[in-house]
């Protein structure tokens, strides 16, 4: 775990402010539109290397997006770890 690492688990740094629709029947293009400003940060995360984790990656917009906002608040490095990559074909 990320406490036995001593990793730093930030749960409340960033909060969806908009609901989406989900993202499964999307094309990539609708998908970035449908999760475009939908997080807001409401904490510093004080760091300067952060990584998301994501469970499956599809297009990359949710994560895209949440990194944009991450290096707009000060981050300058952001990973992303994830559990699996869809592979499909959306324009």
């Amino acid at each position: 775990t990320a406490k036995e690492k001593g990793i730093p688990l930030l749960l409340d740094t960033v909060i969806r402010i908009k609901d989406t629709e989900t993202q499964t029947t999307l094309s990539k293009k609708a998908r970035q539109k449908n999760v475009k400003d939908c997080f807001q940060m409401v904490a510093d995360s004080g760091y300067t290397h952060v990584v998301i984790i994501d469970d499956v990656i599809t297009t990359g917009a949710t994560t895209n997006e949440l990194a944009t906002l991450l290096k707009k608040s000060g981050v300058e490095k952001v990973g992303v770890w994830s559990i699996a990559r869809a592979d499909i074909n959306q324009t």
